[in-house]
């Protein structure tokens, strides 16, 4: 069943339910109303009358002695009165209304006599009467009234909760082909947000979600013809050169192999930083944790790099903000291989990217939950477009740029991934021909305390 229908026969049940209710209630105080006017008015007179005929029943043999003497106690000749047994049979009436009306339209009153009988007294006289027929009358009449309003209401309520409820799910029937279109793969579907309710919030973020998929699927696209391409060429150079010697038919000298060395080295390294990258995107990358001083872990990989910095005729710094003059390092908790490929990472990208003459600034800041390390250089620096997708998967800023010089575009993708496993953060600023910043944020855990 449609989420329509549920709706439309929810509101019809309910309108059902308030209208019986509102049905029984009114018919009560209407009741009510009518037979309190009555009592209101003539219980005393009855009250008298009966009290009357109470005292001459008991100084008479019975009810046939009052009869037959005509000494009822009747205040007119209008008046009317039934006298019902114990067993519910008629001992005694006089008047003009039958037994009927005066159970119907009479006050009642349950009397016990001096010999112990008990009796059930109807009594009418032309203002209870009258009152009784009015009660009927108009009771009867409201019923009539009551139910034709209702019978309206309810054709008039159904139709409005069958419009009501086409219109609060048209929202919905707009989302279902949205939906099938997004299971079939069709990504670029987008839902028509006209609302800010709730549904126009639900639109928004299946829309949200549709442009999320089509992104995640242009990126699975472009991976796979990134790596494709990062294998095809080594694979090329090793099929190539293991054919030609095939076809020679002469003994391979050992230096002609180091090429081929060189390209399954490379291979093999494109497959590891995959595999690594992959672990840690799914949050299964172990990290052998101890308290890590960075910057002395910054002065060996400086040291490392200082003779590639001076080839390409760069100036490297290593400084801490401010000065430790307490003498406690600055310390985290972490796995040192891994942020040390962090750090070597970012310095062979400043190394790359910044022409002869330039310089790179390593600065370590302590923080009071943080340790921020900086990296910036002079070098050629990055539009604004490029900054979003750093840290993506084989993304470079210049397409056209030599793959055997630039690396294989996993680099920054995997310090990205190392640091979010260490509960940190990376973040890149750049402006073109001005140079870059990548920043580290990496949280102190007050490793040095123990």
């Amino acid at each position: 069943m449609s989420v329509g229908r549920k709706m439309f026969l929810g509101f019809s049940m309910l309108l059902l339910v308030m209208g019986t209710l509102s049905f029984a209630g009114t018919y009560s105080v209407v009741d009510r109303l009518m037979s309190q006017m009555a009592e209101a008015t003539q219980r005393g007179v009855m009250d008298r009358a009966v009290g009357q005929l109470v005292s001459m029943y008991d100084e008479a043999s019975g009810w046939s002695d009052l009869l037959e003497t005509e000494r009822f106690p009747l205040n007119n000749a209008n008046d009317s009165v039934l006298i019902i047994d114990a067993n519910g049979e008629s001992a005694a009436r006089i008047g003009e209304l039958g037994d009927r009306a005066l159970e119907r339209f009479g006050m009642k009153k349950n009397v016990t006599t001096e010999d112990g009988r008990t009796w059930t007294i109807y009594y009418a006289n032309s203002a209870i009467h009258f009152v009784g027929l009015f009660k009927y009358a108009f009771r009867d009449s409201l019923v009539f009234l009551l139910v034709g309003l209702a019978v309206l209401l309810t054709a008039v309520a159904l139709v409005a909760a069958y419009v009501l409820a086409r219109h609060l799910t048209a929202p919905i029937r707009r989302m279902i082909p949205v939906i099938d279109q997004l299971g079939a793969g069709q990504y670029q579907a987008k839902v028509k947000v006209d609302s800010k309710d709730e549904f126009g919030r639900i639109a928004a973020a299946l829309n949200n979600l549709s442009a999320g998929l089509e992104q995640a699927e242009h990126a699975r696209k472009t991976m796979t013809a990134d790596i494709a391409h990062e294998l095809r060429t080594p694979l090329s150079i090793i099929g190539g050169r293991l054919d030609y010697y095939q076809q020679s038919g002469r003994p391979v000298p050992p230096e002609q192999l180091l090429p081929l060395q060189d390209e399954l080295i490379r291979l093999e390294r494109i497959v590891n930083e995959l595999q690594e990258l992959s672990r840690a995107e799914a949050d299964q990358l172990i990290l052998q944790k101890e308290p890590v001083d960075i910057a002395e872990l910054l002065g060996r990989i400086v040291e490392k790099v200082q003779l590639e910095t001076e080839e390409h005729g760069l100036t490297i710094t290593l400084s801490t903000r401010p000065a430790f003059s307490s003498g406690q390092p600055p310390i985290c908790l972490g796995d040192r291989h891994r942020l040390t490929q962090v750090f070597l990472n970012l310095l062979m990208n400043a190394i790359c990217y910044t022409p002869s003459g330039g310089t790179i600034e390593v600065t370590v800041a302590t923080e009071p939950d943080d340790l921020l390390v900086s990296v910036a250089d002079t070098g050629i620096g990055l539009a604004p477009e490029h900054l979003p997708h750093l840290f993506q998967r084989f993304y470079r800023a210049d397409p056209s740029r030599d793959r055997h010089s630039g690396g294989s575009g996993l680099g920054l993708a995997i310090a990205a991934e190392y640091v979010r496993a260490h509960g940190g953060e990376i973040t890149a600023e750049s402006e073109l021909g001005e140079g870059s910043v990548f920043q580290v944020r990496l949280p102190r855990n007050q490793a040095n305390s123990k």
